[in-house]
């Protein structure tokens, strides 16, 4: 067996970058953890980040797209770093019913694949990020899954970071006719 001085090098490299994003993290929520303010009942801020999920709209026909807008606000007083594992830095679930908990109808990463390394973002004080991504019901049914039916259903917005459990998530709900 033949000994690979550059792999070696190369994973070392990477827990070191892997450590010192977790390090920074967590510095940061310890200093934003008075800070962080639910900003609506369904709402999970996480250490000083809050996740507000908006949608064009609060009702909609059975046929219609779903415009999914996520922002991101840094609620404490210093600079956030946060550590991605990949390129997913985001996801979102529409969920049956009012709550967290019914039955999951889409998820944007379905079947979607991402760029796997290690990316830390910065965000500072106060200032914000936003994804968006559109639900189009005739394409986007999860597997074995039955797509919407009229009723109520609680869209998530989660962001994907590494080490941080329960990850910053915001959520709102909306009605299918």
């Amino acid at each position: 067996m033949r000994f690979w001085p550059s792999s070696i090098g190369a994973s070392l490299l990477a827990i070191a970058v892997l450590g010192a994003g977790l390090g920074m993290a967590c510095a940061n929520e310890e200093q934003g953890k008075a800070r962080s303010q639910p900003s609506g009942p369904l709402d999970r801020p996480v250490h000083g980040i809050a996740v507000n999920v908006k949608t064009d709209k609060k009702t909609y026909a059975l046929s219609e797209p779903i415009q999914i807008t996520l922002t991101v606000k840094n609620t404490s007083g210093v600079t956030a770093r946060l550590p991605f594992s990949s390129g997913k830095q985001y996801d979102i679930e529409i969920r049956r019913g009012k709550g967290r908990n019914g039955a999951k109808v889409w998820q944007w990463s379905q079947g979607k694949m991402f760029t796997q390394m290690l990316i830390t973002r910065s965000l500072p004080p106060g200032k914000t990020m936003t994804f968006s991504a559109t639900y189009k019901p005739e394409t986007t049914v999860l597997k074995d899954k039955e797509g919407m039916t009229p009723g109520t259903y609680t869209v998530i917005g989660i962001l994907t970071t590494m080490g941080r459990m329960p990850r910053p998530s915001g959520a709102t709900v909306i009605t299918v006719h």
